[in-house]
């Protein structure tokens, strides 16, 4: 069988790179308005979950784009 990658992906992994780097902003907006707004602010609280949520969503898209799918093509030869 071939390991061959497919533009879904492709695009999955390029997808991946760009939630990790959202993520990564998120952390130093974070960081940035701690002093300023303290931990009780709403919006440290909706950084939080954004951190959270785009680190997950790279993780899942990085093992989409990794995995070995098979095909599915009926022609035996392929």
């Amino acid at each position: 069988m071939n390991s061959t990658t497919t533009l879904f992906q492709k695009i999955s992994l390029f997808s991946a790179k760009a939630s990790f780097a959202i993520s990564v902003l998120c952390g130093i907006a974070l960081y940035l308005k701690y002093d300023e707004l303290g931990y009780r602010s709403p919006l440290m609280a909706s950084l939080l979950g954004s951190i959270f949520f785009f680190l997950f969503v790279g993780v899942l898209l990085t093992i989409v784009g990794k995995s070995n799918i098979p095909s599915f093509k009926l022609d035996p030869d392929e």
